[in-house]
């Protein structure tokens, strides 16, 4: 591969190398909560004595699903789930409810009106700073 001078072949290097460097930068934001849901998961499949074994066992040998029988039998699971969907259910609606007249509203105004409804939250933050302070 053969690079150009001037401003094409430098330009395109750049490029390449701003696209590894922001690979290389999400790789290294992420891969601690992808480390941590790869931790979970081997716990997951790990009997309690290899889960409290040191130095820690990375992959259970052999994997065992005695840990989700014992979650569907020592808890009310199923109560859990409708409860969580009745109340994410009631949180979107509400939102819905809420937001589209809302949205309706700020569509619509004049753009004069507009102006002093956006400004009014912000004029009244309790974290505005106050002249002398």
């Amino acid at each position: 591969m053969e690079l150009r001078s001037g401003p094409v072949g430098q330009a395109g290097l750049r490029g390449i190398l701003g696209r590894v460097g922001f690979f290389l930068s999400v790789v290294v934001v992420v891969s601690p909560a992808i480390l941590v849901f790869l931790w979970m998961l081997s716990l997951a499949f790990k009997t309690d004595i290899d889960n409290i074994a040191y130095p820690p066992v990375f992959i259970p040998n052999p994997p065992t699903l005695d840990n989700f029988f014992s979650v569907f039998e020592n808890s009310p699971f199923a109560r859990y789930t409708i409860n969580s969907i009745v109340v994410t259910g009631s949180a979107t609606l509400l939102a819905l409810l809420v937001g589209v007249p809302a949205g309706y509203g700020i569509a619509k105004a004049r753009a004069h009106k507009l102006g002093v409804l956006v400004l009014s939250p912000i004029s009244s933050s309790p974290c505005r700073s106050s002249p002398g302070s």
